[in-house]
């Protein structure tokens, strides 16, 4: 799969279908009218008129994306734990244990339903895994979620992550951690993308084998060779266009932080978040009751009341705000419906969408 002319940084990804980390079970369903067919007198069906069955919506086969991702283009899902929520290739193909939704939410996706804490320290997670399997056919479970865990908590992608991830059984997976944690079910859970052991085995074995003896300069040769390859390809067009890069992040609480007096910067702490010494107790009593819970409901209550108590204490004056557009055909819509544009981000999750076939 190749991308665009790089002097746009925009790269076309073509879905066939829907295309997600695993494929879950499709349920079955029975229409009205077949539910009434069936329960109907055998007389009474004879005589009646048939009522037409619903047709379903038809979907296209392809759905190209074009995205705006700077120099972060590429499949490695690894860059979104630095650049949150920057959009990758990887997060429209690789699933996590939860998704962001249109509003942010953190909502389970490869876990089935919430995680929780199981014991009163609040320091393990644990979460069930639905029953699926991944593109291959393989089933997952609770080994691979551990085994994804482990490759991602190499030196460079440390922060967040759990100190264990323990195998309870074949579907239930416990995450250690070093102190109590909510930002873990919103920063680390639906950012860390789940594979299957032996796919990343194979990947590290055919890598190997294909750069056996080369140097790190040529490593360097190899990888211009690439991009150069894929700044060559031609243009092609697109049904949906994202220039959505905001680094926020999706849980407020990180970037809050940054006012709170633990973080105030002085000749010991030169480093600390608080550069303009802003110091407020009410405003560290809601920082730390938000830290301290893993109700999500009542950490985002806490949370509004500290970003009200700011906008009343103004320890910073916000001159402007930045304005992105996105563009797309009115054909694009989702697996559950009609693409709801009102939702603050709606573009985040493009591996939802679909080509209505017939649709302009």
């Amino acid at each position: 799969m190749r991308s665009v002319a790089s002097s746009r940084f925009l790269a076309p990804l073509l879905v066939a279908g829907l295309v997600a980390g695993c494929g879950s079970p499709t349920p079955s369903t029975t229409s009205a009218s077949e539910a009434s067919a069936s329960t109907a007198p055998t007389a009474a069906a004879a005589t009646s008129t048939p009522t037409p069955t619903p047709t379903p919506p038809t979907y296209a086969d392809t759905l190209r994306i074009g995205v705006n991702l700077g120099m972060n283009r590429g499949w490695q899902p690894a860059t979104e734990l630095n650049r949150v929520p920057v959009l990758t290739f990887g997060r429209l193909v690789h699933s996590g244990l939860y998704r962001f939704d249109g509003h942010d939410e953190a909502i389970p996706d490869l876990a089935d339903g919430p995680c929780f804490v199981p014991g009163a320290d609040g320091k393990v997670i644990r979460c069930r895994l639905v029953e699926t399997t991944f593109h291959d056919g393989t089933p997952l479970t609770a080994d691979d979620v551990a085994y994804s865990y482990q490759v991602f908590a190499r030196p460079v992608l440390t922060g967040g992550l759990p100190t264990e991830v323990r195998v309870v059984d074949p579907r239930t997976v416990d995450f250690v951690l070093s102190a109590v944690d909510p930002t873990f079910l919103t920063t680390v859970l639906p950012l860390i993308p789940i594979f299957s052991r032996h796919s990343i085995d194979e990947a590290v074995a055919a890598f190997e084998a294909g750069t056996k003896g080369l140097t790190p300069a040529g490593l360097d040769t190899l990888a211009d060779e690439i991009n150069a390859e894929i700044g060559a390809d031609p243009p092609v067009s697109f049904e949906l266009e994202l220039f959505r890069t905001e680094q926020s992040g999706p849980d407020p609480g990180q970037g809050l932080v940054g006012y709170t007096s633990d973080q105030i910067s002085d000749a010991e702490h030169p480093d600390a978040g608080n550069n303009g010494g802003f110091s407020d107790p009410a405003f560290d009593r809601l920082i730390a009751a938000a830290n301290a819970t893993y109700d999500q409901a009542d950490r985002a209550r806490l949370l509004r009341e500290a970003q009200q108590e700011l906008a009343a204490q103004l320890p910073t004056i916000f001159l402007w705000g930045m304005t992105r557009y996105d563009s797309l055909r009115s054909a694009v819509a989702t697996v559950d419906g009609p693409l709801d544009l009102t939702v603050p981000n709606w573009a985040w999750q493009p591996e939802r969408m679909v080509v209505t076939k017939g649709a302009q």
